[in-house]
């Protein structure tokens, strides 16, 4: 009977030094889950930034085509980021970059959204780690598409 007992003790002990690295892995891959979301988001944000921008609205009067402008291209990415939104914390909203727009078919248009990812089951990884893992990681997409 003392050998079962004992065995029970080595069977808790062993589970009770395991559990802390069960949780920090299992926490580790819905935070890298979370990550890859917002990573998804941000690129397809981008995208639709890049579409919106290589199209030209054609005026019905004149027959010109004229190109959309950097605000309605940021107007297009944050209205698809309204409709997604981000899971990390802290409410900064993500940069949005348009050097310059489409003027003639051809031409080349990049749109860049970045944004800092927060860590959200342990927010203090940098704390922790000191400098091996940071507490925010940087999350950039930027699309390139030819204008039509």
């Amino acid at each position: 009977m003392r050998t079962l007992r004992d065995a029970l003790g080595g069977a808790a002990l062993e589970f009770a030094l395991i559990l802390p690295l069960l949780i920090f892995i299992v926490a580790g891959i819905i935070e890298f889950g979370l990550a890859l979301y917002d990573k998804a988001v941000i690129t397809n944000a981008s995208r639709e930034g890049a579409r919106t921008g290589i199209v030209f609205r054609m005026d019905p009067s004149t027959g010109e085509r004229n190109p959309l402008t950097v605000d309605e291209i940021e107007e297009r990415v944050n209205g698809y980021l309204g409709g997604n939104p981000l899971i990390s914390p802290g409410g900064v909203s993500p940069a949005i970059e348009v050097p310059e727009i489409c003027v003639e078919s051809g031409d080349e248009i990049s749109v860049k959204v970045s944004y800092m990812y927060q860590f959200i089951l342990v927010p203090d990884f940098g704390k922790v780690f000191g400098k091996i893992i940071p507490g925010a990681v940087p999350i950039t997409a930027e699309t390139v598409m030819r204008c039509e």
